[in-house]
């Protein structure tokens, strides 16, 4: 029963709500400072325990009994207060009317990648599709967009990750590579010096060896390395050309931070033009991976 037709909205709009600098929660900063959950989990979550332990489910995706001690007013209180967010964007939810508990349990595709949990309380599904759908970015959690590329039926074998985020530039690598460890999701090992961490270089090629199922990573942070002397791959500037390889973007006040919510056209065009120079003067690593994937694609083949 179509009780009132909405008009589709543009998916440019949602990308920029759900982007929103503006959605930040204390939990956001919570982790930044802390990377243990045993605050969120004493005082906040509902305390689950299983009650059927002796019985092992008859079937694979079947739950187990479990018992549900629901927190108090005062933990309900505080976890809306932790959780909350100033702006959040609100869309009609697609999920109401739907029966997703009916059978849930024999819906294998919930379950079938090592990144979902099976949801322990299925009946919530339709509780929550009852309000409306809350979105914000993923990168709240981790600023990569590698979890929907490593889905296995993806078969990624190379990523060219360009890192253009504010602050570490390390900070989003390291954040998956601990994330697809904990998840037994094919990924290279990250491993960079030091040294190289206190002045990055423009391309890191991480390749898991031993692993054919993990992809092979070329790591592009956003650095200024060798583009302040060269203006192309091997040609060097010319010293009244030397302040437009000065450009800054790591420091505090360079003009392209996260809190800068547009550029200059001028900055723009300079920020395109450091980052071609990076991705042309690594063109051989570029070229040694593509090949390599090819060689083992060849290998695979029955």
């Amino acid at each position: 029963h179509l009780m009132k037709k909405l008009p589709e909205i543009q998916i440019c709009f949602m990308l920029g709500m759900w982007s929103s600098i503006f959605s930040l929660d204390f939990m956001y900063f919570w982790n930044l400072s802390s990377s243990s959950e045993d605050f969120w989990n004493k005082w906040t979550q509902d305390r689950v325990e299983d009650i059927d332990d002796c019985i092992p489910p008859s079937r694979p995706h079947e739950l187990e009994s479990r018992i549900v001690h629901s927190q108090g007013h005062l933990s309900r209180v505080l976890r809306e207060v932790l959780t909350g967010r100033p702006t959040i964007a609100e869309y009609p939810n697609f999920l109401r009317g739907f029966q997703m508990h009916d059978k849930y349990l024999e819906n294998k595709p919930f379950s079938t990648w090592k990144d979902s949990v099976l949801d322990s309380l299925p009946n919530k599904l339709i509780e929550t599709a009852e309000q409306p759908l809350s979105l914000v970015d993923t990168g709240f959690f981790i600023n990569t967009s590698y979890p929907p590329l490593l889905r296995p039926e993806r078969k990624v074998d190379i990523i060219l990750h360009l890192n253009y985020s504010g602050g570490s530039q390390t900070l989003n690598l390291d954040q998956f590579a601990a994330y697809a460890s904990k998840q037994g999701i094919p990924f290279p090992k990250i491993e960079i010096s030091e040294e190289d961490r206190e002045n990055l270089k423009e391309c890191y090629v991480f390749d898991d060896t031993e692993n054919p199922e993990a992809p092979i990573v070329l790591f592009f942070p956003l650095t200024n390395d060798t583009f302040k002397k060269y203006k192309a791959p091997g040609e060097e500037r010319d010293p009244t050309d030397m302040k437009e390889g000065n450009i800054d973007v790591s420091s505090f006040l360079s003009p392209f931070t996260t809190r800068e919510v547009s550029f200059s056209e001028k900055n723009f065009d300079r920020l395109v033009s450091l980052t071609e120079y990076n991705i042309l003067n690594n063109e051989d690593k570029i070229v040694e991976a593509l090949r390599a994937v090819v060689k083992r694609r060849k290998q695979q083949k029955p």
